[in-house]
């Protein structure tokens, strides 16, 4: 088979690896995500240099170009038809550590990471459920955070500053490129960028933030974070660092519905909890099939829900409503939170005939809008025969649901796509968003034209500046069409 000039060029110009064997494309087709693309290229860049010139070669031979990490994204960011670039193999160290602040590459494990910082007495504090394997560039892209978002914030709050690679070729320190802000303040219309359309909740990464691009600390690091690789290329990041806490007290609650779950979680919240996860019934079995004793030992053997609250200070000092077990030993904290991570990957390998398809997965509520909500959605999945596990953030408002779906069924895209139609119909009636931590990638872009309707065009600004040739991520968060190329399930 005859080598294409693209090609040539990849492995005369690239240091790092090149791979194009249709055994090495297929490792690379899919993510956690429903979805399966077959790229043209993959590339692992060595260093920086490599990175710029893989956007000279994307343009030059006008292909697309995916950045891609630890490839747990559920929403399809990290594959794509063209390039992809995969940071984790040669750009995945710590380049430079201070008392408040690192620099790392993008294709730094979080797991690996917090591990180093921690014989530091430091932490990078958004703790996603996929942090033995998420990149932090993979987060940056998205956006993530997970349980301790109450206290700590989303990935956004605790980044710095990015190095970054755009159209131009040139790597630049965002917060540093005052022209380039000054520049995209011109395009973009200040009344239709700072108001409107921002759902009232308490996560969001969904659309482009561009709500305090004409604040008087606007960074333009705040933009690209959450952009998903649209705009262009990151080299590093300069993350921002917690010191690990002197405190942790943790506490589980039993109840016997979600419903009734649901109505401690303000109690709960005002007692300054950094984290208020629900575990709903479908989530306690997975777990008691991996560790029975866990839950026995956790009081939740019978529970039909559970509460699981973690505070930074010691249970001594809280008034709480009646609790099934609590402890202040931070490995056994530790511990219990590692297991809760497990609770998707567990449910997926129970699967047989039905899957739990993360295509429903994401919405944040208003806290006060979570038990009408759960009524709806609950409704909405008996009526599609696809009841399912809803369980997550809920301090936030911001539950997962996986509806467990029969993949062997005909016209399953069509399926999926009218009952993510209805959810989503449902998340913006109660002034939701689409999205709280994963973002939109090719999943929910279809809905990004309902959420945000009015700052549409604000979007295609912030696109078009950074990305005039549409190399980087196409068909993420901004796309015309409605493409479902659904992984294969038999």
């Amino acid at each position: 088979m005859s080598v294409s000039g693209l090609e040539k060029k990849l492995r005369t110009h690239i240091e790092g690896e090149v791979f194009s064997s249709q055994k090495q494309l297929q490792a690379y087709c899919q993510d956690e995500s429903i979805f399966s693309i077959e790229p043209q290229y993959v590339v692992s860049p060595k260093h920086t240099q490599d990175v710029i010139s893989l956007v000279a070669l994307s343009q030059e031979y006008k292909t697309p170009i995916t950045a891609r990490g630890g490839g747990t994204g559920v929403a399809g960011q990290s594959i794509g038809s063209g390039l992809i670039v995969d940071f984790s193999t040669h750009m995945n160290s710590l380049l430079d550590l201070s008392t408040n602040f690192a620099w790392v590459q993008p294709g730094v494990i979080l797991e690996e990471l917090n591990r180093k910082l921690h014989l530091q007495g430091l932490f990078f504090a958004p703790d996603p459920g996929s942090k033995k394997r998420c990149s932090i560039g993979g987060m940056v892209s998205t956006n993530a955070s997970g349980p301790h978002h109450l206290f700590y914030g989303n990935t956004r709050d605790n980044i710095l500053d990015l190095e970054w690679i755009g159209h131009d070729q040139k790597m630049v320190s965002l917060n540093q490129e005052k022209k380039t802000l000054a520049g995209l303040q011109a395009l973009m219309d200040r009344n239709l960028a700072t108001t409107s359309s921002i759902p009232d909740v308490a996560k969001n990464s969904s659309g482009y933030y561009i709500q305090n691009i004409f604040s008087q600390d606007a960074k333009l690091s705040d933009v690209i974070c959450g952009s998903e690789g649209t705009l262009g290329l990151i080299s590093s990041i300069q993350c921002r660092l917690s010191p690990l806490p002197k405190h942790r007290s943790f506490a589980a609650f039993s109840f016997s519905s979600v419903e009734e779950a649901i109505e401690k979680v303000e109690e709960l919240k005002s007692t300054k909890a950094s984290a208020i996860e629900l575990i709903d019934l479908w989530i306690l079995e997975a777990l008691k099939s991996k560790d029975e004793r866990m839950i026995e030992e956790m009081g939740l053997a019978h529970a039909k829900a559970s509460l699981w609250v973690e505070w930074e200070e010691e249970l001594s000092s809280l008034h709480l409503p009646s609790k099934v077990f609590s402890t202040g030993n931070a490995d056994m904290i530790s511990s219990i939170w590692n297991f809760r991570s497990q609770s998707s990957k567990i449910i997926h390998a129970l699967a047989k005939e039905r899957h739990p398809l993360r295509c429903i997965e994401d919405a944040c509520l208003p806290l006060a809008k979570l038990p009408e909500y759960i009524k709806e959605v609950e409704e909405l999945l008996r009526t599609f025969d696809c009841e399912g596990p809803m369980f997550g953030h809920v301090g936030d408002g911001h539950l997962h649901i996986n509806p467990q779906i029969d993949v062997g069924q005909n016209q399953l895209s069509q399926h999926v796509q009218k009952l993510m139609e209805e959810f989503y119909r449902i998340v913006l009636s109660y002034g939701g968003s689409i999205s709280g931590e994963h973002g939109d990638g090719m999943l929910r872009a279809p809905y990004v034209r309902k959420q945000w309707a009015s700052q549409l065009d604000q979007f295609a600004v912030v696109k078009n500046f950074f990305d005039p040739f549409c190399q980087f991520n196409p068909g993420k968060i901004i796309t015309e069409g409605n493409d479902f190329p659904l992984k294969a399930y038999t």
